[in-house]
């Protein structure tokens, strides 16, 4: 579970090392973002017209400072490229530890619960200026209190802001992706209340009897998968290979995350992070949470596949020089159905692939948010 200890904490926790009030800055701070330029009226070519000493005089009022970048704007321009871990590295495609082991070397736990002027955990496997990543039953449970220190101080500016633009570029390179998926699964987690009430319920009474297995996160690989909460763990591989995989959301990222948000969920602290994450996509990607998700519908998803498979059926050709063939059909977020043959084409004969092409793109599903959907199937070509 060494993976999966971390989570969006490690996206705030990481960026709360610097310059957050209200405990005080490290002595001999320098400021990680240049000042942000204020500017200053053109002189007039001439000047004005002189004004009655009876008239009533405006009072001049200086222009108003720049605030200083935040904690999260400060870590952003500090990632860097190198990672202070061993691990195989996917950055910055990968997940949470990921994102952690990039941080810039002057950010420690130690540092941060010095700034936060509250612990950073109440209740786990960590010890104060550790994290204990292997803990095979139990997780850190986080402080509220610090939580709110983040969402408060460490956030970034709004949207539109001088800080926020001069950081935009260093959250498009490092943050967004992992960002997304937080996002995506979180958005999940709401529209299909059920399905994460059952995987906390499972996980946390595994955690609470000590029995939670090795390899238990990897279910949650599917997580983002439209028949995952419809049937879970219930399907193996070849099913999820053959259906959709991971939703084109990295299932290696979803199932860490997901174990964030059941975890956080567990300790009572998922709303509150939940208000973090949408303060920063809302100053980075605001068009992310413009609108509500919308999710296919695994029902209406499975209808479509099995008629267009059944349609293709008047493609089928006594010539034809193999019996049946691979065929990968396609599901765009628009929601139209397209097919490829993944047989030879010289399986079949000329007119074929056209065909079943046809026949496969009359199916629709109503459009949803995300990647295409795959699936493979088997046809018959006579």
């Amino acid at each position: 579970m060494a993976t999966f200890r971390l989570g969006i904490g490690a996206l705030l926790v990481g960026l709360a090392g610097l310059r957050c009030s209200p405990a005080p800055a490290p002595a001999a701070s320098v400021p990680i973002l240049p000042p942000v330029e204020v500017p200053v009226a053109a002189m007039p070519d001439r000047a004005p017209p002189a004004v009655s000493s009876l008239a009533k005089q405006e009072p001049t009022v200086p222009a108003a400072a720049p605030s200083a970048p935040s904690a999260l704007e400060s870590a952003l321009r500090e990632v860097t490229r190198k990672s202070q871990c061993q691990d195989f590295d996917y950055y910055p495609n990968g997940g949470i530890q990921n994102f952690w082991c990039h941080r810039s070397a002057r950010i420690s736990l130690a540092s941060i619960r010095e700034l936060a002027g509250v612990d950073i955990f109440t209740k786990g496997p960590h010890n104060a200026d550790t994290l204990q990543l292997d803990a095979a039953s139990d997780f850190g449970r986080y402080n509220p209190a610090f939580v709110r220190f983040l969402i408060d101080k460490a956030g970034p500016s709004e949207h539109g802001s001088a800080a926020q633009k001069a950081t935009q570029p260093s959250y498009d390179a490092h943050l967004k992706p992992l960002a997304e998926i937080f996002w995506k699964t979180y958005a999940k987690s709401q529209s299909d209340k059920e399905c994460f009430a059952r995987e906390k319920a499972a996980y946390g009474d595994l955690i609470a009897k000590k029995k939670l297995p090795k390899d238990y996160y990897e279910r949650w690989f599917y997580f983002m998968n439209p028949y995952f909460c419809d049937r879970g763990a219930q399907h193996n591989f070849t099913f999820y290979s053959d259906n959709a995989f991971d939703a084109g959301v990295d299932g290696n990222v979803t199932k860490s995350v997901i174990g964030f948000w059941l975890r956080r969920s567990l300790d009572g602290t998922m709303d509150a992070f939940a208000e973090g994450l949408r303060k920063m996509l809302a100053a980075y990607e605001p068009e992310l949470i413009a609108a509500p998700p919308r999710f296919v519908d695994p029902a209406a998803l499975t209808r479509a596949v099995d008629a267009a498979v059944r349609s293709v059926a008047a493609c089928k050709d006594a010539k034809a020089k193999a019996a049946t063939a691979q065929v990968a059909i396609m599901v765009s977020a628009e929601g139209q159905l397209s097919a490829r043959l993944l047989t030879a084409k010289a399986q079949a004969t000329p007119a074929q692939p056209t065909c079943i092409e046809q026949k496969v793109s009359a199916q629709s599903v109503p459009a949803f948010d995300g990647e295409s959907l795959m699936f493979n199937r088997t046809i018959p070509l006579k």
